[in-house]
């Protein structure tokens, strides 16, 4: 899960904007495999927004019609994406090197 949020927070601050619709697209089918219906929600939203920006206009309408499709006509409202993501770190967990000795 983490991965999804740092490629889209990574992608968002460095301003890749065809990236960060990638990546939320991505996060959105991740959430929606999950039944996390109005997260899923609010990362295709930003993927629509994404491609609409990137001049990318025949993904954003496969887009919104895969949307349409998956959320029926449901009343979801999106969330900020930034919500989600700004938690996420970068840095990886240090590795430690102490071993436990067999007692």
């Amino acid at each position: 899960e983490d991965f999804y949020l740092k490629a889209v927070k990574s992608s968002k601050e460095n301003r890749f904007v065809h990236e960060e619709g990638i990546a939320s697209e991505l996060s959105g089918d991740f959430y929606h495999r999950r039944g996390n219906i109005a997260k899923s929600y609010s990362f295709y939203r930003n993927a629509m927004e994404c491609y609409g920006t990137w001049g990318a206009n025949a993904v954003t309408q496969r887009l919104k019609e895969d949307v349409l499709e998956k959320f029926d006509s449901r009343q979801i409202i999106a969330q900020p994406i930034e919500k989600y993501i700004s938690a996420v770190g970068y840095g990886e967990e240090p590795i430690s090197t102490t071993r436990k000795r067999a007692e």
